[in-house]
């Protein structure tokens, strides 16, 4: 079982047990589904539809959970919606989980259930100290330092995603603003940007945490300017949104949902709703939970794992790097001897860009530079990777084993090399690029 899909947030009205039966009621029967909602226990519906409800008070604690099951084309769909209440403060907790019969099928579709909107619609809901909006905002200049407000709130929970003017399709940024919010309802909030909106917004950021020119941009909590670590706010190209804005929201939604998928229930959950009769780790049994043991020791070791592999690939990258300034050293001392003074020279620009800084613009470099690759429609999937905090690393990654691939291709073309790729970055020609292979 998967989570596709968790909100957390708390919830100002008086009595939010009696107040989420309502809006699950009502939510059932937009789907068609004519059941009461029953006190407590399980309910089938048909076609493989069910409702389980279960309740319980303790003290000052009340809390419910109401779950709806159902199957469509191979997959179960569950949407677990659990909410409680304690001295005046309500809380809710919204998962959207699924099996299915294709395990490594593609992926489905992002779409928050509805009750999570209903809730956002029907009273005042946060994350943190963040009013959560169940649609996005247009703002012009005039709305930028309530954005900016916002985006530096310290109190901050979710992530507020923000889509630039595009000077090319002025209605373009609404658009991409609301098939974002679409996708993330209840799990971050959207601000589309109008007039010199974007400018003004650059302005207060500066250049290291603007977005501009149609693309989007999410800005996860704790933002600074300056901040520490600009990249970690992922940006996304317009052109991830053409020609249909819905498919760069998945792309982008995907990313932070999958973030929030990991965040912990409620405080009041953990202490006082998980020990009453129902409500233990939202009712899985002990079968699931040595699943998810298992799962969460692979993930361990497979996170290891990178990690050593990354403390070696740093250690290699060191050990070239001084071996490359040994070498400069060396060759400016034998063209000081041949007469020819570049010791305080300006190095010359390289014929194309040395470094590319995510994916999306490693794939760009190489169709306009390497002229013997063909790059196939791969931007969507690029794009996708971009929104990793990694980008940045695979950018140039991906940028190095390109050019290498453009200097075999080159060498294979003018005779110069008979052996493959490998063999190349074994014993590359003179001033080729290459990507450094490890023995082990």
């Amino acid at each position: 079982m998967s989570t596709l899909y968790r909100a957390v947030f708390s919830d100002d009205r008086s009595d939010i047990v009696v107040g989420a039966r309502g809006l699950f009621q009502s939510w059932l029967a937009g789907k068609g589904i004519k059941l009461e909602v029953p006190a407590s226990g399980r309910a089938e519906i048909d076609n493989g539809r069910a409702i389980e409800v279960i309740a319980a008070e303790d003290g000052d604690v009340e809390a419910a959970r109401l779950r709806l099951d159902e199957e469509a084309s191979g997959c179960r769909w569950s949407t677990i919606v659990t909410v409680m209440a304690s001295g005046g403060e309500g809380w809710v907790w919204i998962d959207l989980e699924r099996v299915s019969d294709e395990a490594y099928g593609p992926p489905p579709v992002l779409a928050p259930p509805g009750i999570v909107r209903a809730f956002l619609e029907s009273s005042t809901c946060r994350a943190g100290s963040t009013p959560l909006r169940a649609r996005h905002r247009v703002v012009d200049e005039g709305g930028v330092d309530e954005l900016v407000t916002e985006l530096l709130d310290p109190g901050r929970a979710v992530p507020i995603v923000v889509a630039s003017r595009d000077s090319a399709n002025p209605p373009a940024a609404s658009a991409r603003a609301g098939a974002l919010a679409s996708a993330l309802v209840g799990v971050a909030n959207v601000w589309a940007l109008d007039g010199v909106a974007t400018s003004a917004l650059s302005k207060e950021l500066g250049p290291d945490l603007h977005v501009y020119a149609g693309a989007v941009r999410t800005y996860f909590p704790d933002v600074t300017v300056p901040d520490r670590y600009p990249q970690r706010h992922r940006f996304a190209r317009r052109e991830l949104f053409i020609p249909h804005p819905r498919h760069g929201a998945q792309v982008v939604a995907r990313a932070i949902v999958a973030k929030a998928t990991g965040q912990r229930p409620p405080l009041l959950f953990r202490n006082r709703v998980t020990l009453m009769p129902g409500f233990t780790r939202q009712g899985r049994d002990a079968e699931q939970l040595l699943v998810e043991l298992v799962a969460a020791e692979e993930d361990r070791d497979r996170l290891q794992k990178d990690l050593d592999w990354q403390i070696l690939e740093t250690e290699d990258a060191a050990a070239r790097v001084e071996s490359a300034l040994n070498r400069v050293k060396w060759l400016e001392r034998r063209a000081v001897q041949a007469g020819d003074y570049v010791v305080g020279l300006e190095t010359p620009a390289p014929d194309i860009p040395t470094a590319a800084s995510d994916c999306v613009e490693a794939l760009e470099l190489a169709k306009a530079h390497l002229a013997l690759l063909e790059v196939g429609d791969t931007i969507e999937v690029a794009a996708e990777l971009d929104q990793n905090p990694k980008a940045g690393t695979w950018g140039r990654k991906a940028w190095q084993a390109l050019r290498a691939l453009q200097s075999y291709a080159e060498a294979k073309a003018t005779g110069a090399f008979a052996g493959n790729f490998f063999l190349f970055c074994m014993a590359p020609l003179p001033g080729s690029d290459v990507i450094r292979v490890r023995l082990s």
